[in-house]
C-alpha cells in the first residue's frame, strides 16, 4: 500500500513538472486579452497557491504601449497580483465587460511603455468595473510626462513627422476622478498642479466613436504666483484670453488618435 501511494505522489509531481504550463497560461491569457483588444505572453510559469500559477516574463499590451513584469501571480479564475512596478498591483478579471484593479506605489517608467511619451513618478488607485459600468480613481506626486503628441494635437501649430515635441513636464500632484456608463468616460474630477501651473478640468468625456474615441475635454490652467516658468508654459498653449482670477480656459476636442487644442475667450 505505500508503495503504490509513494508511486502515485511521484507519478502526481511528474505529471505537475512535466505539464506544458507555459502553453496552457498563454492560451488562457491571449483569450482573456483579446476580448479586450489586447496582446499578452508569459515566458515561464510555476503552479502557485492558492489556484493559480507564478509567472515571470509577462508582456500585456499592443503595438508600441505595452506592460512588462519580471514576475506576477495570475489565478485561474481571474484573480491577479504583482509586486513590481515600485509597488503592488492586485485585481480580478470578470468577463469582457469586467475589471477590479488596485493598486499603490506604482511608477509607470519602470515598467511601463507608451510609445512616443514617458510617464514616470509615484502613482495610486482602483478602477472598479462590471458589465461596463463603473468608476476611475487616480493619485500620482513628483512625477514627470513628455515625449510627442500625434500630428494635429495642437491646432494652429507646427508639427514634425513624429508629431507635436511637448517636452518634459513635471507635477507635484494630479488627482482624478472618472465614471464609465455604456462605453463613455465621464470625468468627475480633475486637478493637477504640474510646471508651476495650476489645472483644472470644469468637464470633460471620451465618447466611443467610429475607429476609436471622441474627445470633449473642458479644462482651466493658472501659472503659479510670480513664476517665470509657469509664464512660459501657458505661453506655449494657443492664445486664450484670462480671466480676474488669473484662469485660462481650453478645450480639448475631436478623436484621440487626432485630437484639437483650442484657446477659447
Amino acid at each position: 500500500m505505500k508503495r503504490a501511494l509513494v508511486f502515485l505522489a511521484l507519478l502526481a509531481l511528474f505529471a505537475v513538472a512535466t505539464f506544458p504550463h507555459e502553453a496552457l497560461l498563454n492560451s488562457v491569457l491571449q483569450s482573456a486579452l483579446q476580448a479586450r483588444g489586447l496582446e499578452g505572453s508569459v515566458t515561464s510559469a510555476v503552479p502557485a497557491l492558492p489556484f493559480g500559477y507564478r509567472v515571470s516574463g509577462l508582456r500585456v499590451g499592443k503595438a508600441d504601449y505595452r506592460l512588462s513584469l519580471d514576475s506576477a501571480y495570475l489565478g485561474l479564475f481571474g484573480g491577479f497580483s504583482t509586486t513590481g512596478c515600485g509597488g503592488h498591483v492586485r485585481g480580478d478579471l470578470g468577463d469582457s465587460d469586467s475589471l477590479v484593479l488596485d493598486f499603490d506605489s506604482i511608477n509607470p517608467a519602470k515598467c511601463l511603455s507608451l510609445g512616443p511619451l514617458t510617464l514616470g513618478g509615484t502613482f495610486a488607485g482602483s478602477v472598479d468595473i462590471e458589465d461596463g459600468e463603473g468608476s476611475l480613481r487616480l493619485e500620482a506626486a513628483d512625477g514627470v510626462f513628455g515625449g510627442h503628441l500625434p500630428v494635429g494635437a495642437l491646432a494652429g501649430r507646427q508639427a514634425g513627422a513624429s508629431g507635436v515635441t511637448i517636452g518634459e513636464w513635471d507635477f507635484s500632484k494630479l488627482n482624478l476622478e472618472a465614471s464609465l456608463s455604456q462605453g463613455r468616460i465621464t470625468v468627475d474630477k480633475g486637478e493637477a498642479h504640474a510646471a508651476e501651473v495650476e489645472w483644472l478640468v470644469t468637464r470633460g468625456s471620451l465618447a466611443p466613436a467610429p475607429g476609436g474615441y471622441e474627445a470633449d475635454i473642458y479644462f482651466r490652467a493658472r501659472p503659479g504666483a510670480a513664476s517665470g516658468r509657469a509664464r512660459a508654459m501657458i505661453g506655449l498653449l494657443p492664445r486664450a484670453s484670462e480671466n480676474a482670477d488669473g484662469w485660462r480656459s481650453y478645450r480639448v476636442s475631436g478623436p484621440l488618435r487626432k485630437p484639437r487644442l483650442l484657446g477659447l475667450k
